[in-house]
């Protein structure tokens, strides 16, 4: 009985299918290499493919993307997934079960108009399949407004998220930046933000044009109160523009945009509004010190109801 209920939930075997979808891709104009990871497990069925074009035009992508399409046709309705063109040495670009090839094409288009003003750089971008988002990420040893510039040159007044994190200088914040972002607004931020300390923050978020979120250093507890509120005065977030503003020592070791909070010192106040939930605030149970300056700070400074 456990057998065939277990049928039901595992998708048909396609590796006839995959083997003609790699041989009918790999003989395209463009394609360097291409490989197929699938799995049938009870636990997840899907196929990922990732298809190599380092030197291939722009069109040559796209309608490797239209070929895909139409040589899977129904084979993989039960498949999740997904395929990753590397479309330059340090450079790649996801999709998931869809592919369109004029978005792929003007997609292609811009990461390389990134690459190009980055030759060292790291690109990594995936196009949500359910909202349409683009996100890039981008690993650089250069300035963040040398990576704002890049990206700005290359997708213009369109849409995304760049997340711009340094290659090795753990001191340097890692930034997720909404665009489209002009460059008053860029300007208007580091107005700001440039005259503090270099590494007072691990992370810094920018929506709207606006500083939203900051996560701070404090490595001497004594002065956290103090180097929060030089934070607030610098950004000045008012309730059109909130500002979540988190810390810790970073005691127990580094901590990452996303993950969580390693020491037991750190907290969360979003000035100018209330969405504690959205942010996050995942990590080890407060210290009683900590828990009573975030209690503080959120009754001056927060528009949550009392």
């Amino acid at each position: 009985m456990a057998a065939s209920v277990s049928s039901c939930f595992i998708a048909p075997d396609r590796s006839k299918e995959i083997d003609e979808l790699k041989a009918a891709i790999a003989a395209m104009p463009g394609v360097d290499s291409i490989t197929a990871e699938s799995s049938r497990a009870f636990a997840g069925t899907f196929l990922a493919l990732s298809v190599a074009m380092k030197r291939a035009s722009e069109q040559q992508v796209s309608d490797v993307a239209a070929r895909i399409t139409v040589v899977k046709g129904d084979h993989f309705t039960d498949y999740q997934q997904s395929t990753t063109f590397t479309i330059g040495d340090r450079a790649d670009l996801m999709y998931g079960r869809k592919l369109y090839p004029e978005q792929v094409l003007e997609d292609v288009r811009k990461i390389r108009g990134i690459e190009a003003g980055l030759p060292a750089a790291k690109i990594y971008a995936h196009r949500n399949p359910i909202s349409g988002l683009f996100s890039i990420r981008v690993t650089s040893s250069e300035h963040i407004r040398a990576v704002v510039d890049a990206t700005r040159s290359a997708i213009g007044s369109d849409s995304a998220t760049l997340t711009a994190d340094a290659t090795a200088d753990d001191a340097v914040p890692e930034w997720e930046i909404v665009f489209p972002y002009t460059p008053a607004q860029e300007q208007a931020v580091h107005d700001k933000l440039d005259h503090l300390p270099p590494d007072f923050a691990f992370e810094i978020e920018v929506k709207d044009g606006s500083v939203s979120k900051i996560w701070v250093v404090t490595p001497d507890r004594a002065s956290t109160e103090t180097r929060l509120r030089a934070v607030i005065a610098a950004v000045q977030p008012t309730t059109a523009h909130p500002l979540a503003l988190g810390w810790t020592d970073g005691a127990g070791g580094w901590v990452k945009p996303g993950g969580a909070v390693s020491s037991d010192f750190h907290g969360m106040v979003i000035v100018g509004g209330c969405y504690y939930k959205s942010v996050g605030e995942g990590g080890q149970t407060p210290t009683e010190e900590a828990d009573a300056l975030e209690s503080k700070l959120r009754t001056e400074l927060d528009t949550c109801p009392r």
